[in-house]
């Protein structure tokens, strides 16, 4: 029997993808104006479940853009793509599919296959979101944010780990 395999980023924002972005040498990001904010593109094995967390720090005024997605409104947006990269060489899926109302349309609510916390509108006075699943049935996840005003200041983590 292997070990099992955990990955944890505590700076898990794609700076080359995201859209008026900053990301500073604590993994925090800073979007100003209106903007996407992505996470990286996590691998996700089979057997394996995992959280995302993400929290605005003192002063953030950024505001996301709730939008439609799955009978699901909110700032957020959960991307996967299944993706042979052994065969095809490539580090990162070309295909997203916005897969948000999968996880249910009500935040909280513990629809099979995970959980989510994710407000309508991400902002300094809501300011801590949660995602976990229990299982992922897709080869890669990401997460982004929209942002529509204000400066916002976002920290975040991703746990990944075997059950």
């Amino acid at each position: 029997m292997g070990n099992p395999s955990f990955q944890v980023d505590t700076s898990p924002w794609d700076k080359l993808l995201s859209t008026n972005t900053v990301v500073d040498s604590s993994g925090n990001a800073t979007v100003t104006g209106a903007g996407n904010l992505f996470s990286k593109a996590f691998k996700i094995n089979s057997k394996t479940s995992f959280s995302f967390f993400v929290q605005t720090t003192a002063g953030s005024t950024g505001v996301s853009t709730p939008v439609a997605g799955g009978g699901v409104t909110t700032g957020w947006r959960i991307l996967a793509a299944n993706w042979d990269q052994d065969t095809k060489g490539a580090s990162n899926p070309p295909i997203w599919a916005d897969v948000t109302g999968d996880y249910g349309t009500t935040a909280g609510a513990g629809t099979p296959p995970g959980v989510h916390q994710f407000k309508a509108a991400f902002d300094g006075a809501s300011n801590t979101d949660r995602f976990s699943s229990w299982v992922c049935p897709y080869a890669f996840i990401r997460f982004q944010l929209i942002q529509a005003s204000g400066t916002g200041v976002y920290a975040g983590q991703f746990y990944a780990g075997e059950i």
